[in-house]
């Protein structure tokens, strides 16, 4: 069973202005709860016990990371049996969404099958 995913959350997302002139696409909120956080909860009812998110840029990390930290409180919130562990890519320039996919493969050495 995976328990791994790899989610690219990076990009400018100029398709969605103006709902990102002051947040990043992963922030912006339906049901008064950022998308990435409903995506998020799918993935840990699904198995999933460590998520790895792709961030591109300063402003994108700061606002996943002001808000999610290390995910621990998805388990309380949401009832979970176990806890949700959220990790962030390193700064590092990348190609695409494939290549920060590879990055954070080789930079947390992880060696299993993931979902992507």
């Amino acid at each position: 069973m995976l328990r791994i995913a790899v989610v690219p959350v990076g990009g400018e997302a100029v398709r969605l202005r103006p709902l990102t002139i002051e947040t990043s696409k992963s922030m912006v909120r339906f049901l008064n709860k950022p998308l990435l956080e409903l995506a998020l909860l799918r993935l840990a009812r699904s198995g999933i016990k460590e998520v790895y998110l792709g961030v591109r840029g300063y402003y994108n990390y700061k606002d996943l990371f002001d808000y999610f930290r290390e995910g621990y409180w998805f388990r309380e919130r949401y009832g979970l049996r176990e806890d949700l562990r959220i990790r962030y890519m390193p700064r590092y320039d990348t190609l695409g969404n494939a290549d920060a996919v590879r990055i954070i493969m080789e930079y947390y050495e992880i060696r299993e099958p993931v979902i992507v």
